[in-house]
């Protein structure tokens, strides 16, 4: 460690000295600590990562050795202390929201005497103008205590209150679920300690069901796919997962419950997807599938057992307070007062509304999470050439039934006795080999194969049954069709 690397060490902790024991937080070097990628099934995959100063989480202590066992959950903020690429520092931050199922995270950038705090979410970057931190000290010191105190009542800032890794208790209940449901599932007794191999890296998320305005706890115990790229488009995550059907003891406060002999195993999906309308909602998918579709007719496509649209909830419930505040203020007399402010919402980035402007509310993202029922293996691991020709027949039946093309369309409406303009009007524009899935161990009459991965689905609304896609990626539109007057007023008064 360098002369420099320890006089920025000291400072850093010196920072952090009047915080409470529960909310202190403590800096480990870690220049030369190779730390792996977040999620062991991926870690040969995926490039390792190299910071300069490791943050702790509040009331933990961090050593070198947690860092070099994929524990970035250990980790609540990284510190680069010497010249880096800003794609460095962004692609650490990436890994602690990968990590910890975070909505933001923060780096701390300490060249020499200056320092600049970097938040990155899942749609930008933000830098803060330079500190001069030893002209300033008070600067760090009370970053550190609102890093630690946030207004969300979360142990730090960032966190998500409607995920959490899995507990000893969750990782024994998930364990003897997949034991209860390994002969019904799995082609060999190996394969239910390949589903158990990752369940240390689980979580327990609360996934919003559209139809009830419920929550409904599930508990992650694999992981399928991770979208390892800063800011991309398509999902973050995909997980098998299992209900959680356990209820809170009254007395105890703890989960109790066992599982239960019909339970199945199913497939969780998360994405930060943009607000702009041109890019297709998967749970809308789903939605539209449901509503439009007999069960007689539902074949070679998932069905979402709960899902809905996490941020639009929440941004609904603050128009509604923002339109409520600035009426009052303005019978008061005092239209130009006190504002709601966006940065409250958690579940739909706010960083260019902040920024920007509300002109530029078309780049922020929602958060969606949704689980369906099927769970498959890829088409390329058939077993059999019977079972490879009878999963494509499937899948090429769901992809009709989501097609715009005339002749799939006939075939539907001769089929199913449907006309021509009762036709979902869907295209997916992303049936490749990758999204072809075979049923493991399939129901007698159920279908074998199925299409999944609807995040490129061109679908109209409903009363715009128009058989050109739109490709344009940011609507005009979208401020007259989200954005409320209350949302401008409270802009406007910020600043």
């Amino acid at each position: 460690m360098t002369t420099q690397q320890s006089v920025q060490l000291s400072a850093l902790s010196s920072a952090v000295e009047d915080l409470p024991p529960k909310k202190s937080i403590s800096f480990v070097n870690s220049r030369d600590t190779v730390i792996p990628f977040p999620f062991g099934a991926f870690a040969d995959k995926y490039e390792n990562t190299s910071i300069d100063i490791a943050v702790s989480l509040p009331g933990e202590s961090l050593d070198s050795t947690s860092l070099s066992s994929c524990l970035w959950r250990k980790i609540s903020m990284t510190v680069h202390t010497s010249y880096s690429p800003m794609e460095v520092r962004v692609l650490s931050a990436h890994r602690l929201l990968l990590a910890n199922s975070l909505l933001s995270a923060c780096v701390l950038y300490v060249p020499k005497k200056r320092l600049a705090i970097v938040r990155v979410d899942y749609t930008s970057v933000i830098i803060s103008p330079d500190i001069y931190w030893r002209k300033h000290p008070d600067h760090l010191r009370r970053f550190f205590w609102r890093f630690v105190h946030p207004a969300a009542g979360t142990r730090f800032v960032g966190i998500d209150p409607t995920a959490a890794p899995l507990t000893a208790a969750d990782r024994a209940w998930v364990s003897k679920a997949l034991d209860m449901i390994n002969n019904a599932m799995f082609r060999l007794p190996s394969h239910i300690e390949e589903e158990k191999k990752y369940i240390s890296e689980g979580l327990r998320v609360q996934v919003l069901d559209g139809k009830t305005g419920m929550f409904v706890p599930h508990l992650l115990f694999r992981p399928l796919s991770v979208n390892p790229r800063p800011f991309a488009t398509s999902g973050m995550w995909v997980w098998k997962c299992l209900r959680d059907t356990r209820v809170i003891d009254s007395d105890t406060g703890a989960f109790v419950g066992e599982p239960d002999e019909s339970m199945k195993m199913q497939v969780y999906k998360e994405v930060w997807r943009p607000v702009d309308y041109s890019f297709t909602s998967e749970v809308a998918v789903y939605e539209r599938l449901e509503d439009e579709l007999d069960a007689a007719e539902w074949v070679g496509l998932p069905r979402m057992m709960c899902g809905g649209y996490m941020g639009g909830r929440e941004f609904e419930a603050w128009q509604a307070k923002a339109k409520q505040l600035a009426e009052e203020r303005s019978a008061a007399g005092h239209p130009d007062g006190k504002t709601l402010p966006i940065q409250s919402i958690l579940h739909v980035t706010s960083s260019w509304v902040f920024t920007k402007g509300i002109d530029y509310f078309k780049f922020e993202r929602t958060h969606e999470r949704f689980v369906v029922d099927l769970v498959g293996r890829p088409v390329t691991q058939f077993t059999s050439t019977l079972e490879l020709i009878l999963g494509f027949r499937d899948a090429i039946k769901g992809a009709f039934l989501l097609s715009i093309h005339p002749v799939p369309c006939l075939m539907r409406s001769y089929a199913t006795g449907h006309s021509l303009m009762d036709a979902l009007w869907m295209v997916h524009r992303d049936i490749s080999v990758g999204n072809v899935m075979l049923v493991d161990k399939p129901a007698p009459e159920q279908f074998k194969g199925f299409l999944t991965d609807f995040d490129t689905v061109w679908m109209p609304n409903p009363e715009e049954r128009n058989p050109a896609p739109n490709h344009d990626c940011y609507s005009e539109h979208l401020k007259d069709r989200v954005v409320s007057p209350a949302i401008l007023f409270s802009l406007r008064a910020r600043g």
